[in-house]
């Protein structure tokens, strides 16, 4: 009999649906850049994306995404469907979880449960091209002085 799921761990606003406890089941809220995510234990022997959930959760517990969301503003568009703070922790999540390249976000574009919507390659690049484009005057800015960039391209 179905029943209604827990309450999500650092969220104290109730799961959307109702789940079979015979099943594992994510119950999703949707709160700040990444859903509030409830796993539960039953009869199917997989973990999937376990590993996303705790880096998703930690991320939205933390308000590390609003912060880089809030750091990044400038480099949103207006018709942006993205926020620059939850693309570049898309790509940290996909980092820790192994991802060697851009193409690797595909293993959160399939899992919308855990990490919410992900932005495409291209609108990944176009949003690295621009931070990288203004790299050096950021630098400049927090440092006071231009940097100074060795061979291998470090500051």
């Amino acid at each position: 009999m179905p029943t209604a799921g827990p309450r999500c761990g650092s969220c104290s606003h109730p799961p959307s649906s109702v789940h079979d406890q015979e099943r594992n089941t994510f119950v999703v809220k949707s709160t700040g850049l990444y859903p509030c995510v409830g796993v539960e234990s039953g009869q199917v022997p997989a973990v999937g994306l376990a590993g996303a959930v705790l880096l998703t959760e930690a991320i939205r517990v933390t308000g590390l995404g609003d912060g880089l969301s809030q750091a990044l503003a400038a480099w949103r568009r207006p018709s942006a469907v993205h926020e620059p703070g939850k693309v570049l922790s898309d790509l940290a999540v996909c980092v820790a979880l192994g991802g060697r390249c851009l193409s690797d976000l595909a293993v959160l574009r399939c899992e919308d449960e855990v990490s919410g919507p992900v932005a495409s390659d291209p609108t990944v690049c176009r949003l690295i091209k621009a931070l990288a484009r203004d790299a050096e005057r950021r630098l400049t800015t927090v440092w006071g002085e231009p940097p100074r960039w060795n061979e291998d391209g470090a500051s």
